[in-house]
């Protein structure tokens, strides 16, 4: 069993998607103003703390798929703090270089990093494979850095085909076997 706090917009949020989670994770959630009590039908504490994990990533933003998406050992929850990189005063600046105009940086990250991100207050959170996010973390951690975006941008195209080209030895290497 664990338990979590949350305010009362978030609990909000988990109330909306708590007969999914229960079904997909087989756990019950017990809901109330104060606290969110996660059971594992099993008894399971990495079924309870992988619940711990999903609503984490529900909280911050993301929608009920993405954050499933959890499930998969492949994938991971990834989060920078920006008021560690810069001061309060330079947030607002530093958002607005990680979305770009209109979105668009914040959508080549996602394309090309194939990860997806959200990016609230001083947080910026990224789900995705291992490597997809390591490589969104890094393209992230450049535009903080001051790193033009055409640079970020050339960075996760090469990043994407040294992964595609590995991931294509290794199928290779088992198709040999």
């Amino acid at each position: 069993m664990q338990k979590i706090f949350f305010s009362e917009k978030k609990y909000s949020i988990i109330k909306k998607n708590k007969e999914r989670l229960e079904k997909a994770l087989n756990i019950t959630l017990e809901l109330n103003k104060k606290e969110i009590i996660i059971t594992s039908n099993k008894d399971d504490s990495i079924i309870e703390f992988l619940a711990m994990e999903i609503l984490e990533a529900l909280v911050l933003g993301f929608d009920i798929d993405a954050a499933l998406q959890l499930r998969d050992t492949d994938f991971i929850l990834k989060k920078i703090d920006l008021k560690s990189y810069v001061k309060d005063s330079r947030l607002n600046i530093i958002r607005g270089r990680i979305i770009g105009t209109k979105g668009k940086t914040k959508h080549v990250i996602e394309k090309l990093s194939e990860s997806e991100l959200v990016i609230s207050d001083h947080i910026v959170a990224m789900i995705g494979r291992i490597e997809s996010v390591e490589i969104a973390s890094h393209a992230i951690q450049a535009l903080i850095r001051g790193s033009p975006q055409s640079k970020v941008y050339s960075y996760l195209e090469k990043s994407r085909a040294r992964f595609k080209e590995l991931a294509e030895e290794d199928v290779e290497e088992m198709i040999k076997k």
